[in-house]
C-alpha cells in the first residue's frame, strides 16, 4: 500500500512541475507568435473634442437603481 503512495506522490509533484511550465510555453507561443495586423490599419480613436469635454463634463443617459420604494 505504500508504494501506491508513493506512486501518487510522485506523479502530483511531476505535476506541479510539468502543468505551470506547459502552461508557460502556451503563453509563450501565444504571444511570441501571434500575427500581426495584416491589413495595416492602425488603431481608432474616437473624433470627440476633448478641449469640449474637459470644460463641460456631463453624463450621457444615466441609469438610476435601487431597492426602495
Amino acid at each position: 500500500m505504500s508504494r501506491a503512495d508513493n506512486t501518487y506522490s510522485r506523479v502530483v509533484g511531476a505535476l506541479k512541475v510539468v502543468l505551470p511550465l506547459a502552461a508557460l510555453v502556451l503563453l509563450s507561443v501565444l504571444f511570441l507568435l501571434a500575427r500581426g495586423r495584416e491589413d495595416g490599419s492602425e488603431l481608432r480613436y474616437s473624433d470627440v473634442d476633448l478641449e469640449a469635454l474637459l470644460k463641460e463634463p456631463r453624463m450621457t443617459a444615466p441609469t438610476y437603481t435601487g431597492v426602495t420604494r
